[in-house]
């Protein structure tokens, strides 16, 4: 028994030490669309469809997870002209919505390199 007392202290001591970003700094890392845009000459009619798709499928699932007054300041940040992933940024969000929407930008990113592979261009 004390072996085992031995054994998990030993394990939580020298473990690393995990250390969580905070929401802004996660913030939407290694943008697939940079890929997109370079390869948008080869892009066939079906390929653009899709990654069109899986960005509209991304954008109704944001705004799924956000409350009304979060809509409205997402869409006046929008239509000011930025980025929809720069403008979730920028709004108040709780670490519940954060981490939902990270999932979702994430499995669109997924989507979408699976597209740009499935096509050749990757």
């Amino acid at each position: 028994m004390l072996m085992v007392v031995f054994f998990v202290f030993a394990i939580a001591f020298f473990s690393p030490i995990i250390e969580f970003p905070s929401a802004k700094a996660i913030a939407f890392t290694q943008p697939i669309d940079n890929l997109v845009h370079s390869n948008q000459d080869r892009l066939t009619p079906l390929a653009h469809q899709e990654i069109q798709a899986v960005r509209q499928r991304r954008n109704r699932d944001i705004i799924e997870v956000l409350d009304q007054s979060q809509r409205a300041e997402l869409d006046y940040y929008v239509r000011s002209g930025e980025k929809i992933e720069s403008a979730v940024t920028k709004l108040s969000l709780d670490r519940d919505q954060w981490d939902t929407i990270q999932a979702i930008v994430e499995l669109s990113r997924l989507k979408t390199k699976a597209i740009l592979a499935r096509h050749g261009m990757l």
